[in-house]
């Protein structure tokens, strides 16, 4: 009974030394709040200085009075446990006296010093009181209670002027918001109004159609060129039309400004002949004159184009059969553009309305006209702006072109028909698809989708292979051709679907088939549309199917005997598709878009003839590369470069000087190049002005043939001192020679056509314009800002208007409205804002431009930044090798009651925080110790005085690389544990032993690898080490306390107390960074087998990278995972047989998702046939082999960059991120148990790399 009263009698001393303290904290509390609030208020300095001072002076008297509070509090609630506990633990009554004695002497003691301090706080509360304000004109004679008072109405007025001032803010924000989404809004509706307009257009101009000209009619014609299609031909351009007649001299074609400083005209001269004449700027006009007449009154086709300063004129007779090819050389300088899409240009066919004012006269032509064309583009004969005397039609031509009814499309083209009438493609169908190519890869026709089942049919080119995928609901069937057919070849590819088989027959091959596990086998539900080239919809079937266009011709498709074409009932529309395919397929644009890859196009031999030119087209965001590079083998004496470095053009000849333009290239717009070359001089011009020349004197060498000819870079094994162009290049033009890359003797990582990734291709010139930026609404709650001068920006809309750019970022001029200042608001009232919105419906809910698919950069920049910020802490587990630290404790005192802190973060599950425990040199001896550790990434604490372990597990995983705090208070034989704050348990573990006898060493991080040491402790460590886990520690230790003392390591060398300890900065996180610079081998050698998991998280820098790649040493197996522009791809190969792709596409169209500086987890799971991506929480995808082979990788595995990449995944770049948390586990048989088990080895075991992630 004397022991229950000192206890209640103890507890109720610690209530009131508790109260106490409370009413203390709050008095200090309110005093420190009233002198900021006069602080903020800005009152007279010299009064508040002196407060100021004494309140700075007690801050550490009210730490430590914090400190004394906690332990205080403590101390209760294990007086209150040990209470209610006692009835039932009357055989620990001797250890509850223990416990009573020793907290009655150290209560005494706190009590006392807090009565210290709160007489001495009572002391400055009256010193504060009877203070006079020092400045009488400003403050009153009142006491400073009532001053205070006054302070706070008025800081009461200014909270109900903040809230005033963010409903008001809150208003504008909303408004502000339906300005911008309803501007966004017109400029779709525009883009639609202006693609509608171009259909339209390209329809009227499809339509054949001759015209009767007399000797005083002409006409002139709307050229080809819309807003939204950009010419880029400036240096190279086409005229062509069909005529007949019987009477000479007359003016056929005129196209250019109508100063005449640059054009070009067909005409017939006075005899009959015809003469293609041009002028690029040098006012010395070229001409090319037939050698016969032409008045027969015959059709005959003519054709004069103009390749930089070179020209030629072809005149076809009704036949198709050229009956003269004339070319000139570049004898007139090196200037090469004609910018015909200029509104001052003019495009007159027959002669000059009287509208037009031209310098020089032309009779008018006498005869018929028909089939126009400027550019390959048809231009009908009345589409015009004006015209005199012109309204007589006349059959058009037949003459029979080198060209074939069908589809040309360039990658960015597409055709859609309904299926509406077409039912049998539900079930069973035959279907016909004559093609050729140069891609690779590329959509040839598709349709279902949109329903949950996914249900669909698509015929795709991937990897020069025929692919046909289809899915009638109960999974995705596909069969691959073995035969390539991106070789320009005309092919024949049949299908056929009876119930569930498929019968698939390319050329006059074998026929192949697969059957469908579906009994009903029907293609049911998704829209009506069929879609030919290109994908539009935004269904699970986009995450199917190949997301490349067409590119190349689809002369015919037969479904059963119906001929899907644009005059057939079934058409619905399309865009960038031409109804013709020419006999030969012409390529004049590649890019390139891999820093680290090597990349250029090699093509046939050339020879320059003096006088010579060569001209191009180009644009890059690099300071630095290559445009052509000319050589005869490897004598570089006579090698031929033009380039940039420095964004500054040049070119080097042989051993002559390096001629430098003075002009800045652009790198937003298409610059313009043209190198001259005559016997005395070499000219250099950038957008048609001479920046560089060089005189030289004449050699007699006037020819030079060039058996190396390399565009965009060259080989490494060839030089390795070329700059590599990043970017695009077209209309290359070597001395009179467009190049055609589809007959380029190799592409090397060069991509068809311009993507316009990161460029600014889609103008009508290079005037730069400043596009719309949105300024942010920002404004804080709590702290009312007006920022100064906030435009908001509006449309103004006239012919000007260009919605060519992606709708994300238009082109448009604006309307400023300022706020310059914030007037006094009144009480605020709801404010009501009406937006009328615009909708267009359209029976194609599912389609969407893929023009307007958003494409951002990545949000880390490819290399880190140098400052990793402030020093946080202690790094652990940074390699393979032991890293851990060692602090002695030596007080006794600690032995019966202590408490430990600490701060941490990591990513793993497993490892050890601290230990701390004694040698058993027998089993008689007690295994004494206190741990803490992390299990399946919670924190766990245990520790025994001897007589029993106790032991808590935190509620929550912590292993989210986030700072934590914990928090450890033993008192005897029982303890608690905080974890943030957050109290997880308390433990009172069995036995009456309430001292802690360790040998005072604590092991963080990890312990000592000594045999002998584990051996004498493994009853201890058996509780925490287990022979699967990693005992390792692997993150961050900071703010580390012992009784509240401050413990450190030193990381600057290795020795017993500090062993492999790294400094951890603010700027870092968990995991392993690769910049791409050297190949990495996690294992020379590892088997994945039937079965195998993979899993890892992952923080890119990048778009395209290789993440992972396990190989054969005889290529016939192998894994890769790797992103692909935004996509996360698996290419697995089997035997050599089965080989598959499993994709995961970005979400919301957003293709930088997998580099927006967040991490990003994988799972790649392969189970006999079934090999399944799990990204992020997104569903699963997943693919089927049609075997249950072993995947029999022999070979190393390699993690962000392999050297000799395999055909299939060669174009793939070397990844830049980090990398964490990587688990390769394969089973060698179908149990999951740990036997059967084979482990890859942990990325911290390789040497050499940054073992942290950069944040900045």
């Amino acid at each position: 009974k004397n022991i229950i009263d000192t206890v209640n009698e103890l507890d109720s001393t610690s209530t009131e030394l508790i109260r106490n303290l409370t009413a203390t904290q709050e008095h200090i509390s309110q005093q420190r709040q009233r002198i900021e609030k006069l602080e903020k208020e800005k009152l007279d300095q010299s009064f508040l200085s002196p407060i100021d001072t004494q309140i700075k002076l007690n801050l550490n008297d009210e730490q430590r009075l914090d400190r004394v509070s906690r332990s205080v509090l403590t101390c209760q609630r294990s007086l209150s446990t040990s209470e209610k506990l006692l009835p039932a633990y009357k055989l620990r009554i001797n250890e509850l006296k223990l416990t009573a004695d020793n907290l009655e002497p150290h209560s005494k003691r706190m009590y006392d010093e807090s009565q210290a301090k709160t007489n001495e706080f009572a002391r400055l509360r009256e010193k504060i009181l009877a203070e006079k304000p020092m400045n009488a004109s400003t403050l009153s004679d009142r006491p400073l209670q009532m001053e205070f008072a006054d302070i706070t109405d008025g800081i009461q007025r200014m909270k109900r002027w903040q809230i005033d001032t963010d409903q008001q803010l809150s208003a504008a924000k909303y408004s502000y918001d339906q300005t911008i989404n309803l501007q966004e809004s017109i400029v779709d509706i525009i883009a639609d109004i202006r693609r509608l307009v171009d259909e339209s257009r390209s329809i009227v101009s499809s339509v054949r159609v001759g015209a009767q000209f007399n000797r005083t009619s002409g006409v002139n014609l709307h050229k080809p060129y819309s807003k939204s299609q950009v010419n880029l031909n400036k240096q190279h351009s086409k005229l062509a039309l069909s005529f007949r007649t019987t009477e000479p001299d007359g003016l056929l074609a005129y196209a250019g400004s109508e100063n005449e400083d640059r054009y070009m005209t067909l005409r017939l001269n006075p005899e009959g002949q015809v003469e293609f004449t041009y002028d690029v700027g040098q006012q010395r006009p070229t001409s090319i004159v037939t050698t016969r007449s032409f008045t027969d009154n015959q059709w005959y086709d003519v054709t004069g184009e103009r390749i930089g300063s070179h020209g030629q004129l072809t005149v076809v007779d009704a036949n198709g059969k050229d009956v003269f090819v004339g070319v000139s050389d570049a004898e007139n300088g090196g200037q090469s553009i004609l910018d015909l899409s200029d509104e001052q240009s003019v495009f007159l066919i027959g002669g000059i309305p009287s509208q037009v004012t031209l310098k020089r006269t032309y009779p008018s032509f006498a005869g018929s006209i028909s089939n126009v064309r400027l550019d390959d583009h048809s231009v009908s004969l009345w589409n015009f702006q004006s015209a005199m005397n012109y309204n007589q039609g006349t059959i058009p031509s037949v003459i029979h072109r080198e060209s074939v009814p069908g589809f040309s499309l360039k990658g960015d083209g597409y055709a859609i028909f309904s299926k509406r009438r077409l039912r049998r493609l539900e079930h069973s169908f035959s279907l016909t698809i004559i093609f050729k190519t140069h891609a690779p890869n590329g959509l040839l026709l598709a349709y279902g989708g949109g329903d949950i089942e996914k249900r669909f049919f698509a015929v795709q080119i991937i990897d020069s292979h025929p692919e046909i995928l289809m899915n009638t609901g109960s999974g995705l069937v596909s069969l691959r051709l073995e035969d390539n057919v991106h070789d320009n070849q005309v092919h024949r590819l049949q299908i056929k679907k009876q119930d569930t088989e498929l019968i698939v027959q390319l050329d006059n091959q074998l026929s192949e088939s697969i059957y469908d596990r579906d009994e009903e086998s029907r293609i049911e539900g998704g829209n009506d549309n069929i879609y030919v080239g290109k994908y539009l919809g935004q269904d699970s079937l986009r995450d199917a199917i190949t997301s490349r266009g067409f590119s190349g011709c689809i002369q015919s498709i037969m479904i059963d005997r119906i001929e899907l074409s644009f005059k057939s009932e079934h058409y619905k529309r399309s865009e960038n598709v031409e109804t013709s395919c020419a006999i030969e397929q012409i390529l004049r644009t590649v890019q390139f878009n891999y820093l680290d890859q090597e990349g250029y196009v090699e093509i046939m031999e050339k020879n320059l003839t003096i006088p010579w030119a060569v001209t191009t087209r180009f644009q890059s965001n690099q300071p630095s590369g290559t445009l052509v590079y000319m050589n005869n083998g490897h004598e570089n004496i006579n090698e031929l470069i033009i380039y940039f470095e420095n964004n500054h053009l040049m070119i080097k000849h042989k051993d002559l000087p390096v001629i430098q333009c003075e002009t800045t290239l652009s790198t937003n717009w298409w610059n313009y190049v043209s190198v001259y070359r005559d016997v005395q001089s070499y000219r250099l011009y950038l957008n048609d002005t001479e920046c560089g020349k060089l005189d030289i004197e004449a050699d007699g060498n006037n020819w030079q043939l060039y058996k190396t000819v390399f565009v965009g870079g060259v080989p490494q094994t060839h030089s390795t001192q070329v700059q590599r162009l990043i970017g695009c290049i077209g209309d290359v033009n070597i001395d009179g020679s467009l190049i055609n890359f589809n007959n380029a003797v190799k592409l090397k990582n060069a991509e068809q056509n311009c993507q316009t990734n990161g460029f600014s291709s889609n103008n009508n010139n290079n005037n730069l314009k400043e596009p719309v930026v949105y300024p942010p609404f920002i404004y804080n709650a709590t702290e009312p800002v007006s920022s100064e001068n906030v435009q908001l920006k509006f449309l103004e809309f006239n012919d000007d208007f260009d919605i060519s750019s992606s709708t994300t970022t238009p082109i448009v001029p604006s309307i400023d409205l300022e706020m310059n200042n914030i007037p006094e608001f009144q009480p605020a009232r709801p404010v009501e804002t009406a937006t009328s919105t615009v909708i267009i419906e359209d029976e194609d809910e599912d389609e969407d431009d893929y023009s307007s698919r958003s494409r951002r950069s990545c949000q880390l920049p490819t290399t880190p930044s140098d400052d990793r910020g402030k020093d946080v802490g202690y790094r652990f587990g940074d390699d393979h090798r032991e890293s851990r630290g060692q602090i002695i404790v030596t007080q006794s005192s600690f032995n019966s009651a202590m408490n430990i802190s600490f701060k941490f973060r990591t990513r793993f599950i497993h490892g050890l925080l601290f230990y701390s425990g004694r040698d058993v040199s027998d089993s008689s001896a007690s295994n004494e110790f206190i741990a803490t550790w992390l299990h399946k990434g919670h924190l766990v604490f245990a520790f025994d005085c001897g007589s029993g372990k106790g032991e808590i597990e935190g509620i929550n995983r912590v292993n989210n690389d986030q700072w934590h705090q914990v928090d450890i208070v033993r008192n005897g034989n029982n303890a608690s544990l905080y974890i943030d704050s957050q109290p997880q348990g308390f433990i009172i573990p069995p036995g009456t032993k309430s001292t802690l006898d360790t040998d005072g060493v604590y092991h963080f991080g990890n312990i000592p690898s000594d045999e002998i040491f584990q051996s004498n402790r493994r009853r201890q460590l058996h509780h925490f080490k287990t022979r699967h886990h990693n005992l390792q520690f692997q993150g961050c230790l900071s703010s580390i306390q012992i009784n509240n003392q401050p413990m450190a390591f030193d990381t600057t060398m290795n020795e017993k107390s500090s062993y492999n300890i790294k400094t951890c900065y603010e700027n870092e996180e968990s995991g392993i960074f690769l910049d791409g610079q050297r190949e990495l081998i996690l294992e020379n050698s590892f088997h994945l087998g039937q079965r195998f998991n993979i899993s890892f998280q992952f923080k890119s820098r990048v778009k395209s990278g290789l993440l992972l790649a396990a190989t054969n040493t005889n290529e016939d197996n192998y894994l890769f995972i790797y992103l692909d522009k935004g996509n996360i791809v698996v290419t697995l190969l089997q035997n050599n047989i089965d080989e598959i792709h499993v994709v995961h596409w970005p979400t919301e169209n957003n293709d930088n998702e997998m580099c927006n500086g967040q991490w990003h987890s994988i799972h790649v799971q392969k189970d006999l046939t079934f090999v399944r991506l799990h990204v992020d929480k997104y569903d699963v995808d997943e693919e089927l082999l049609l075997n249950d082979y072993d995947l029999n990788t022999n070979g190393p595995l390699y993690i962000g960059k392999m050297n000799k990449l395999p055909p299939i995944v060669d174009d793939i770049p070397v990844y830049v991120g980090c990398i964490t948390n990587m688990k390769i586990i394969a089973f060698d048989n179908d149990n999951d148990d740990h036997s059967s088990m084979r482990h890859a080895k942990a990325l911290h075991s390789i040497d050499g790399i940054q073992h942290s992630c950069p944040t900045n």
